[in-house]
C-alpha cells in the first residue's frame, strides 16, 4: 500500500481493515474478507484451512501432538474425528482409515513428501498397510478426506490423503534469532520392560522330550509358546524409567539459509491395561475349554479373561531412535533448494493375531511374549521451488525422494519356536516307539533310528518375515495464473517400488508349514493431472480437473518358482489346480438313458452275462461323467464308477435308482465371476425343494409310463470349491498360466463449486473421482495369492479401483456473533462414496474384485477460542458401509439366495470387513489459558460407539448357508462403546523453560481400539511428566 494513502490495521484473525483517514473519515472502512497475512504462523493457517477449503480436512499442530504424545503411533489420530488406524497396538505404525476406506494405497501417507507404506501380512486376519513414523519428529499432520488434487497432499488415494511435516527450523528458532536449540525430556508410568526368554533358541528339538510329536500340537502347548513368565500386575503407578524419551533439536537460520538437526530416543516397555469396564469383556467362553480358540465367534467378549484388567499387555513395547537433518538454501529470483534426511530405527513387540489361540483363559497373563520385531527406515529428499515475482507463468515445486525400509517382523505366519528343519525319519520312529510302549507296556523292538546329523534341528523363530522395500519418487507441479480470476495447476508424479525378500534365508527349503512366502516384485506408477481454479463471480469459486494414472508391475516370485529353488512345482510330475466354481454332491434320479443302462446291467448280471453287464456299467459311468463332470477328483476318478444305489422316493413312495453325483456352479469364463444365470439351483435347472422329474421305473418296457419323483433326493455334502487340476511337466506350462507383467491406465475427473452466501457463510458441493491401481502386495505371489495355484483365469491384471465421492458442506464463521473471539467456526458435511472393482480376499484365499463398496456419513467440526477459553469439537456418523457383489453373495447360499447382494462391512473372508469404523465417534477438547498464556490447562474426551454389524449374527444362523463355514477364521473383533478422558497442565516459566503434566485414560477404562485385529486391550491410566528447554 506504499504511496496509496491507505492504512492497515488488524481487526481480527486473518482480517485486515483498510482505512484512508484524509478522505474517508474516521468511520469509513473497507473490510477485506479472509485475507491471509504473509508470514502468519503456518499452524494458524493450517487450522484455518479446515473451514476454508472445499474438502473436509483436519489439521493437527505440533503443540497438540506433543501434548497428547502417542503411546502408539496410531494414537496420533485420536484427535482427528472420523480417522482411525488399523491394528493400533500391534504394529508400531499408522494404517489410516478414513470414512471406512483403508488399505494399500487407498489412504496414502506422505512424510515431507516421501512415501514409505509397507503392507504386512496378518494371517487369516488380513493385512496392514503400515506407515512407520516417530511421533517425536512430527511438526504437523494435515488430513484430507476423499479424493484430492491439493498441491501439498499425496495423490491417488481413493479415501483421502495424509501429509505429515517433520520438524522445521521455525519450530525451534524465534523469528529474530539466528540459532535455536530445544531439549525435551519426559518420563511416564504404566510400563514395564518386556521379558523375553531367548534361552530356548538354538536348542536341538530332538533333545526335548515330546518334541517328536506333531509340531503344531506340541508348539501350541502352553509350556513352549509362552516365552516369558506370567504378566506383571505390579509397577503400574511407579515412574520406573520404562517409559522415557528425549528429543534434542538444533537449528540455524540466516538471510539465505536455514538448517535443522534433531534426534529423538524413546524407550517404552509393555503397557498395562485399564481396570474399569472390563466386565463388558468377561463373558463366559463358548465352551468349557481353557484354551482360547480364535475360530469361535465372537471371541472378544471374553478378552478380559485372557488379558486380565490392570496387567501387563504382552507384545506392546516400542523402542525408537530417530535422526533428522534438514537444510534450505534461498537463492536469487525467489528460488529455494531443500535437502532432508530421516532415519528411524524401531524395535517393537508384535505377534500374529491368529497365534493368540495359544493363550489360556483365566490364567494370570495368558498371552505369550514373542521376540521383538525390528524396522530400519531411511528417507532422502531433494526439493526445489521457484516462484519469481511478477511472473504469472511460474510457481514451480519439484521434489526427488527415496525411502528404504528394512523390516524384520513377526508376520510370516510361522511359529515363534520351531525347528529349522524336521528329522522326519527320527520323528516317525519316536512316535511309533511311544505309541507301542504306551499301549502295550512292552519295549519297542523296531529298528532304531538315530538323529540325522545332516539335519539342522535347532529351534529358531520362524515367525520372522524379512524384506526390504525401496521407493524412488519424483513430483512436479506448477501453478499458472492465466487471468486474474483463473489459474491452472499442472502436476506430474512418478514412483518406483522394489520389494525384495531377505536373500540369506531360503523360505522354500526351510519355511514352516504355516509360513507365507515373502513377496518379490517391482512396481511403477505415473500420474499426470491438471486443475483449473476459476472465480467467475466474487462470491463463486469453481474447480475442475482430472488425473491420468498408469502403472505396471512385475512378479519376480514367478521366476523363483520356475528356477525351482528347493521348492518349485517341478519335482517329477506335479499338478497344480485352481477353483472353477462351487459344487455339492447329491443323490439324483437316473434319467431315461441311465435308467435303461442300469436295467440292462441288472438283467445281464442276473442272467450271468458278464460281458453285457460290464459294457452297460461302463456306458452308465461314462454317461454320468458326461452329465455330471468330476469336479474335485472325487467321483469317477481314474475310471472308478460313480456310486449308484436304490432309495425310496418321498414323493411317490417307490424304490428308484439314484446316482451320487456332483452338481457344479461354474464361474464365468468372462471375468471369472459367479453369475446368477449360471447357478443351476436358481436358474431353473434344479429345485432343491419342490423340483420333480419323470422317472422310468421299468425302462425296458416300452409301454411303461414314467412316474413323477423328487428331482433332488438328498444333499450329501456341503458346497465346496471345485478345482481344475493341471499336470505340469515343464516351467513353460506354468509360465503360460501366469502373467508375470501387469499394467493398466485410467482417467479420473474432479469438480467442485463453492458459493459464499454471506460474508461469513459458505456452501460447497464436490464431485471427485480417483483411481487406485493394484498394490505391489496385491500384484505379487504369496499367501492369499499363490501364483502356482491360480491358473489361467487369474493371469490378467486387476482393473483399477474407481472411487466416486460426492460431498456437500456448509461452513460458517461465527465471529460476527462473537466479535471478541479469536476464532469461532463450524462446519457440516455429508459424503457418499462408491468404489467400483474393489479388491478384497475371497474364500479361496485369493484376491478378487467385488462389484463395489458404498459408504456414506455425516461430519461435524467446530472451534471457539476467546483467548481465555478454547473449545474444539469433531464428530462423525457412519450412515452406511456395504460391499456389493450379486454373484459372490449368491455363492454364500447357492440353493436359496438368502444372502443379500450388499453386505454390511464386507464378505466373510475379506479384509474389508475389518475396516469398518464405529457407528459414530466424537472428539472434544476444552482448555483455558492464564498469566499471559503461560499457564494452560486442558482436557480431551474421545468417544466411539460399537461397530454396527447386525447382519453377522443373522447370517450365521441361516441353515444351510455357507456363511458360518467360510467366516470362521476371519471374524472381526467386536468392541464396546467407551469414553476416554485425557488432561494436561502446561506452565511456561519464561521463554526458555516449560513443564507439562499429562494424564491419559484418566478413568482407567479397559477397552479395545476400533479396527483392531489382535486381541489386545488399549493402555490404562498413565501419567507423563515432561520438561522443555529452549535456547
Amino acid at each position: 500500500m506504499a504511496n496509496s494513502g491507505l492504512q492497515a490495521m488488524a481487526s481480527g484473525p486473518d482480517v485486515l481493515t483498510i482505512i484512508k483517514p484524509s478522505e474517508q473519515g474516521h468511520n469509513a472502512v473497507t473490510t477485506l474478507e479472509e485475507v491471509t497475512v504473509i508470514g502468519a504462523n503456518r499452524h494458524d493457517q493450517g487450522h484455518q484451512n479446515v473451514y476454508d477449503k472445499d474438502i473436509t480436512n483436519i489439521y493437527l499442530d505440533r503443540a497438540y501432538l506433543d501434548t497428547y504424545r502417542a503411546t502408539s503411533p496410531a494414537d496420533i489420530f485420536q484427535g482427528a474425528p472420523g480417522v482411525f488406524s488399523g491394528e493400533a497396538r500391534n504394529s508400531a505404525a499408522l494404517d489410516p482409515n478414513i470414512r471406512n476406506i483403508q488399505g494399500q494405497g487407498r489412504v496414502p501417507v506422505a512424510v515431507d513428501g516421501t512415501e514409505q507404506a509397507v503392507t504386512v501380512y496378518r494371517g487369516y486376519f488380513g493385512a496392514n498397510n503400515r506407515n512407520y513414523i516417530d511421533p517425536a519428529l512430527i511438526s504437523s499432520v494435515a488430513i484430507e478426506k476423499g479424493p484430492t488434487l491439493s498441491r501439498d497432499m499425496p495423490h491417488g488415494g481413493i479415501g483421502g490423503g495424509i501429509a505429515i511435516t517433520t520438524l522445521r527450523a521455525d519450530d525451534i528458532i524465534k523469528d529474530d534469532q539466528s540459532f535455536g536449540a530445544e531439549l525435551k525430556l519426559e518420563t511416564g508410568n504404566n510400563a514395564t520392560k518386556p521379558r523375553i526368554n531367548d534361552s530356548i533358541y538354538n536348542t536341538d528339538y530332538r533333545d526335548i522330550p515330546g518334541a517328536h510329536r506333531n509340531w503344531e500340537t506340541f508348539a501350541s502347548s502352553w509350556k513352549w509358546t509362552n516365552l516369558t513368565s506370567d504378566a506383571k500386575r505390579s509397577g503400574r503407578s511407579g515412574f520406573n524409567m520404562e517409559d522415557a524419551a528425549a528429543r534434542l533439536a538444533l537449528a540455524w537460520q540466516g538471510e539465505k539459509y536455514e538448517v535443522l538437526a534433531a534426534t529423538a530416543v524413546r524407550r517404552r516397555g509393555n503397557y498395562y491395561s485399564g481396570t474399569k469396564g472390563a466386565d463388558k469383556y468377561m463373558d463366559a467362553a463358548p465352551n468349557t475349554s481353557t484354551s482360547l480358540n480364535p475360530w469361535r465367534s465372537p471371541f472378544a467378549p471374553f478378552i478380559a479373561r485372557v488379558a486380565l484388567p490392570g496387567t501387563e499387555v504382552m507384545n506392546t513395547s516400542m523402542d525408537t531412535t530417530s535422526f533428522l537433518l534438514k537444510a534450505n538454501l534461498l537463492m536469487p529470483q525467489e528460488q529455494r533448494l531443500g535437502l532432508s534426511y530421516r532415519k528411524t530405527i524401531i524395535e517393537n513387540g508384535e505377534i500374529m493375531p491368529s497365534r493368540l489361540n495359544w493363550a489360556q483363559l483365566e490364567k494370570d497373563g495368558g498371552l505369550p511374549q514373542w521376540p521383538l520385531a525390528e524396522v530400519d527406515q531411511q528417507a532422502f529428499s531433494l526439493d526445489y521451488a521457484w516462484n519469481p515475482d511478477n511472473n504469472r507463468w511460474i510457481d514451480l515445486k519439484a521434489q526427488v525422494w527415496a525411502t528404504r525400509t528394512k523390516s524384520d517382523t513377526n508376520s510370516s505366519g510361522g511359529y515363534a519356536v520351531e525347528p529349522y528343519e524336521q528329522d522326519d525319519a527320527w520323528n516317525a520312529y519316536q512316535r511309533s516307539k511311544e505309541y507301542h510302549e504306551s499301549n502295550t507296556g512292552t519295549p519297542y523292538t523296531g529298528t532304531p533310528v538315530l538323529p540325522n546329523p545332516n539335519i539342522d534341528g535347532r529351534l529358531v523363530n520362524k515367525s520372522k518375515m524379512r524384506s526390504t522395500e525401496n521407493r524412488i519418487g519424483i513430483r512436479l507441479d506448477n501453478n499458472i495464473n492465466l487471468r486474474d480470476n483463473l489459474s491452472l495447476l499442472l502436476s506430474a508424479d512418478f514412483q518406483h517400488e522394489r520389494l525384495k525378500p531377505d536373500p540369506h534365508y531360503n523360505y522354500y527349503t526351510h519355511g514352516g508349514e504355516f509360513e507365507a512366502r515373502p513377496r518379490d516384485g517391482k512396481r511403477r506408477e505415473s500420474k499426470f493431472g491438471f486443475n483449473f481454479s476459476w472465480q467467475p463471480l466474487s462470491w463463486l469459486d469453481v474447480n475442475a480437473g482430472a488425473r491420468y494414472v498408469s502403472y505396471a508391475s512385475t512378479d519376480f516370485e514367478v521366476d523363483a518358482m520356475l528356477e525351482n529353488r528347493g521348492w518349485g512345482p517341478f519335482t517329477g510330475s506335479d499338478s497344480k489346480s485352481y477353483s472353477t466354481g462351487l459344487f455339492s454332491s447329491w443323490l439324483v434320479p437316473l434319467d431315461k438313458e441311465m435308467a435303461t443302462l442300469k436295467a440292462l446291467y441288472e438283467k445281464a448280471k442276473q442272467e450271468g452275462n458278464n460281458a453285457i453287464a460290464t459294457e452297460a456299467s461302463n456306458k452308465l459311468n461314462a454317461a454320468l461323467r458326461t452329465k455330471y463332470p468330476d469336479t474335485d477328483n472325487t467321483y469317477g476318478h481314474q475310471g472308478i464308477p460313480y456310486e449308484v444305489k436304490q432309495v425310496t422316493d418321498p414323493l411317490s413312495g417307490q424304490a428308484i435308482w439314484v446316482a451320487h453325483v456332483p452338481i457344479e456352479w461354474k464361474r464365468s469364463t468372462e471375468g471369472y465371476k459367479f453369475e446368477a444365470e449360471d447357478n443351476p439351483f436358481t436358474n431353473g435347472t434344479y429345485d432343491a425343494d419342490n423340483g420333480t422329474v419323470e422317472y422310468y421305473a421299468d425302462p425296458l418296457n416300452p409301454d411303461a409310463a414314467p412316474i413323477e419323483v423328487k428331482q433332488l433326493q438328498q444333499q450329501i455334502s456341503a458346497f465346496r470349491h471345485s478345482r481344475k487340476s493341471i499336470r505340469l511337466t515343464s516351467p513353460e506350462e506354468l509360465r503360460a498360466l501366469i502373467e508375470k507383467n501387469k499394467k493398466r491406465h485410467a482417467w479420473a475427473p474432479v469438480f467442485s463449486i463453492s458459493a459464499r452466501l454471506t460474508d461469513n457463510s459458505r456452501i460447497y458441493s464436490r464431485y471427485a473421482q480417483s483411481v487406485r491401481m493394484p498394490s505391489i502386495f496385491e500384484d505379487t505371489s504369496g499367501f492369499s495369492k499363490g501364483a502356482a495355484d491360480i491358473g489361467a483365469p487369474f493371469a490378467s491384471s486387476f482393473k483399477p479401483e474407481r472411487a466416486t465421492n460426492i460431498e456437500v458442506g456448509y461452513a460458517h464463521n461465527l465471529t460476527s456473533y462473537l466479535p471478541s473471539a479469536r476464532h469461532a467456526d463450524i462446519r457440516f458435511s455429508y459424503y457418499h462414496t462408491t468404489v467400483k472393482n474393489i479388491i478384497d480376499r475371497i474364500d479361496d484365499n485369493l484376491f478378487w474384485q467385488f462389484d463395489k463398496m458404498k459408504t456414506s456419513g455425516l461430519e461435524l467440526q467446530g472451534r471457539l477460542d476467546t483467548g481465555r477459553w478454547f473449545f474444539n469439537v469433531g464428530g462423525n456418523y457412519n450412515l452406511s458401509q456395504e460391499v456389493c457383489d450379486k454373484g459372490e453373495a449368491l455363492a454364500l447360499d447357492p440353493l436359496y439366495g438368502r444372502i443379500p447382494e450388499c453386505i454390511e462391512g464386507g464378505f466373510p473372508t475379506g479384509f474389508l470387513r475389518s475396516m469398518v469404523g464405529p457407528r459414530y465417534s466424537i472428539t472434544t477438547d476444552l482448555g483455558t489459558r492464564w498469566f499471559n498464556d503461560d499457564l494452560e490447562i486442558g482436557g480431551r474426551l474421545t468417544y466411539h460407539s460399537s461397530r454396527n454389524q447386525t447382519q453377522e449374527a443373522e447370517f450365521a444362523n441361516i441353515e444351510g448357508a455357507r456363511w458360518p463355514e467360510v467366516s470362521a477364521g476371519n471374524r472381526p473383533i467386536q468392541w464396546h462403546p467407551v469414553a476416554v478422558f485425557d488432561a494436561y497442565v502446561r506452565y511456561r516459566f519464561n521463554d526458555h523453560y516449560a513443564m507439562e503434566v499429562v494424564g491419559t485414560n484418566l478413568s482407567d477404562r479397559y477397552y479395545l481400539d476400533p479396527l483392531t485385529r489382535t486381541m489386545m486391550p488399549a493402555p490404562g491410566r498413565a501419567v507423563r511428566l515432561s520438561a522443555t528447554m529452549k535456547f
